[in-house]
C-alpha cells in the first residue's frame, strides 16, 4: 500500500512533468531538440526519483543528464560519450542494486544512451519502445503511480511516433 505523504505526492508532480516533456519528443524531428527536451526532463526526474528514494533511477538519470550535456558540446566524440555513460551506468548498478528490478532503469538508460546518441531519429523512436517497457517495470517496482500511468502513455507515444515517422517516409 502506498502512503500518500506530501513527499510522495510531490514526487508524483515531478514525475508528471517529466512524462509530459518526454512524450513530446517522439514527435520532434531534430536530434538537438530531442536532446534538449530530454535534458530538461532529466532534471525533474532526478528530483522525483530522489523523493521516491529510488536511487538506481536517480543515479541513472544523473548519468543520462551528464551524457546529454556532454553530447551538446560538439568537440566531444558522441560514441565515446555513449560508451562512457554505459560503463558509468554499470558501475552505478553495483552501488545502487536493490534487486533485479532496480537494474531495469539502468538497462533502460543504457539503451536510451545508445538511442539518443544516434543521429537517426527513427532509431531513437524505435528503441524507446523497449526503453519504455523497462521503465514501466521499474516504475511498478518503485510504486510510482504517475510513472506507471505515464510510461504506458509514453509507450503509446513511442509506437505512434514510429508509425507516423514510417508513414511520413513512405
Amino acid at each position: 500500500m502506498i502512503e500518500l505523504t506530501p513527499r510522495y505526492i510531490l514526487s508524483q508532480v515531478f514525475v508528471f512533468i517529466v512524462y509530459t516533456i518526454m512524450s513530446t519528443t517522439f514527435f520532434m524531428k531534430r536530434h538537438k531538440t530531442i536532446l534538449i527536451s530530454n535534458t530538461v526532463a532529466n532534471g525533474f526526474f532526478i528530483i522525483g526519483f530522489f523523493l521516491l528514494n529510488a536511487y538506481s533511477g536517480m543515479a541513472a538519470v544523473i548519468i543520462a543528464m551528464i551524457r546529454n550535456l556532454l553530447s551538446m558540446v560538439k568537440k566531444i566524440n558522441e560514441k565515446a560519450i555513449m560508451w562512457l555513460s554505459i560503463i558509468a551506468l554499470g558501475i552505478a548498478g553495483v552501488y545502487t542494486y536493490n534487486g533485479i528490478f532496480s537494474t531495469f532503469i539502468l538497462i533502460a538508460t543504457m539503451l536510451y544512451s545508445y538511442s539518443i546518441c544516434q543521429t537517426n531519429v527513427r532509431t531513437y523512436k524505435i528503441l524507446n519502445i523497449f526503453v519504455s517497457l523497462l521503465r514501466l517495470t521499474y516504475n511498478i517496482f518503485v510504486f510510482s503511480i504517475i510513472g506507471i500511468a505515464f510510461e504506458i502513455g509514453l509507450f503509446i507515444s513511442a509506437v505512434v511516433g514510429v508509425c507516423v515517422d514510417k508513414k511520413g517516409n513512405e
